[in-house]
């Protein structure tokens, strides 16, 4: 059901999507409890779906809660934290956020460099989100950044 919500999302069918990760969440909370690699996949995908839905608000409720439960559960260096670190930037990117969004993908991409490698492509992905800041910056534009061209600045 993760999958079709997904499906939904990647075609812009948010409110099937919206009910979909909803209704997995709840599954897989009752099922296999609240902090297992499915519940936590799920409520990402979920805080994904609320950035592209503009309802950033959300997202960054949902990235903060998640940030918290992985590095509970997988530690601060784990691959899983990373990106959802990351992805916590991408929404303050969003929010025209920037020293915030700059300061989360700085500490980011340096743990994922100890981590990863300089080349992998999550590392990669966190260096073109911090390249974004950079080109906001350049552009003069301290406000949000305009993610609805399919750009994702949090993954």
């Amino acid at each position: 059901m993760n999958n079709l919500a997904g499906i939904h999302h990647e075609t812009g069918k948010y409110a099937e999507a919206e009910a979909l990760y909803l209704e997995c969440i709840a599954g897989f909370t009752e099922w296999l409890g609240p902090e297992e690699q499915e519940t936590l996949t799920s409520t990402a995908n979920l805080a994904s779906l609320y950035l592209d839905m503009g309802k950033v608000d959300q997202a960054f409720e949902l990235q903060t809660e998640l940030i918290d439960q992985f590095r509970r559960i997988l530690g601060d260096d784990h691959p899983e934290t990373l990106t959802a670190k990351n992805n916590l930037g991408g929404s303050y990117l969003v929010l025209g956020r920037l020293d915030d969004a700059e300061r989360v993908f700085v500490d980011v991409l340096k743990a994922k460099q100890r981590v990863l490698g300089p080349s992998h492509p999550n590392t990669l992905v966190t260096v073109d989100n911090l390249a974004a800041v950079h080109r906001a910056r350049l552009d003069g534009e301290d406000a949000a950044i305009d993610v609805s061209d399919g750009g994702d600045p949090g993954s």
